[in-house]
């Protein structure tokens, strides 16, 4: 994800525009968006979709509309557009899935099937769809084995099993998924894939209570995923480093952290990640300042509009209990309880996963 890897995509564009060549045209097209979403790059990814749908237009090929739309679902998430994202995903996903032949790697870099349905189970968990989440994330992944294809296994988990597991707060299932993550992207040297999990296993260890380990690999992870500008990724692990140096009464390095991963979450417009960006900078404040501190509060209600807004209940629910803990603490009991009672109601399924079971047991003592 170098420099060199944007002027050498670009290159192929001008050269295949040259060559009147509109298939290689919109492979090297469809490769650049790929690399401004792991760049974080949401503006270049978004602004580049219209002259890449006039080129898949342009092969008079069903295949390359489809391919196109599942780079442009992916933009669409990122950016916090969840149900369009989720529309265009299915449709890219329908059409993979009655032409299975079409979404071959030799032809076009990349798995579209695969990207399609990442999106989807997405897009699935931060609408709060946790059961349709779960089966998406399963599909993608056996299709992503059946396949062979190490970089599409990689998607799969990275996109999917690793990070969903763990925010349904399945760790068993999320410390395999991380193993797999780890074994494949060590055997075909992929490195930014490789300290992806490298980062997803500093997390686990987190949620398992063990700081000193997490906090040793996040940073490296960091380290590695900073080098490589893997901004995507990057982001998301500085939130959570800040959430551990927290929780270790390192508050101080926290708030630095926390206040770095919502800048830069903003500056790139990754407004998939800005909910909890905002919740995690808002629970910081909690520990900075206390539990009268009114900046956390208005941080972590700005975490459940911007989630309202987007449509993302996966979100919403975990900002809503953040603060609900903190009114509770306040002794505003029943506004907590008013709070978590209307999260819960929105929800029409996943009522047996961890977060909704969790949630609800901490409602029951707050009656």
């Amino acid at each position: 994800m170098t420099s060199q890897a944007n002027d050498a995509l670009n290159r192929a564009i001008e050269l295949a525009k040259g060559l009147h060549d509109a298939q290689w045209q919109l492979r090297a097209q469809l490769g650049l968006i790929v690399f401004f979403h792991r760049r974080g790059d949401l503006k270049s990814a978004l602004a580049a979709i219209g002259e890449i749908e006039k080129s898949a237009v342009a092969t008079y090929d069903p295949a390359a509309t489809a391919m196109t739309g599942s780079v442009k679902s992916a933009s669409l998430f990122l950016h916090g557009e969840y149900g369009s994202a989720l529309t265009l995903a299915r449709k890219s996903h329908e059409y993979f899935r009655n032409h299975s032949d079409i979404s071959q790697i030799g032809r076009w870099g990349l798995n579209h099937s695969i990207y399609a349905q990442c999106v989807i189970g997405r897009a699935y968990w931060h609408q709060g769809l946790f059961d349709h989440a779960i089966k998406a994330m399963n599909s993608v992944y056996a299709e992503a084995e059946a396949s062979g294809n190490p970089a599409s296994i990689c998607m799969a988990l990275t996109w999917c099993s690793c990070s969903l597991f763990m925010s349904l707060e399945e760790l068993e299932q999320a410390a395999a998924s991380i193993e797999r993550l780890k074994e494949v992207a060590q055997d075909n040297d992929f490195q930014s894939y490789f300290y992806s999990a490298i980062g997803y296993h500093g997390r686990l260890l987190f949620l398992k209570g063990d700081l000193e380990s997490s906090e040793r690999l996040l940073r490296q992870a960091l380290s590695k995923l900073n080098e490589a500008r893997y901004e995507n990724m990057y982001v998301p692990f500085l939130g959570h480093l800040a959430e551990l140096l927290a929780a270790d009464g390192r508050v101080d390095e926290g708030f630095l952290a926390s206040t770095e991963s919502l800048d830069r979450t903003k500056s790139c417009e990754a407004f998939w990640w800005l909910p909890d960006a905002l919740r995690i900078h808002g629970e910081v404040l909690t520990s900075l300042e206390g539990s009268g501190s009114r900046s956390a509060e208005d941080y972590l209600r700005q975490s459940i509009e911007l989630s309202k807004r987007q449509g993302g209940l996966g979100w919403q629910l975990r900002a809503a209990r953040s603060l609900a803990e903190l009114l509770h603490q306040q002794n505003r009991t029943d506004e907590a309880f008013k709070l978590l009672s209307y999260t819960l109601s929105k929800f029409t399924e996943g009522f047996e996963t961890v977060p909704f079971r969790r949630t609800r047991a901490l409602l029951e003592e707050m009656r």
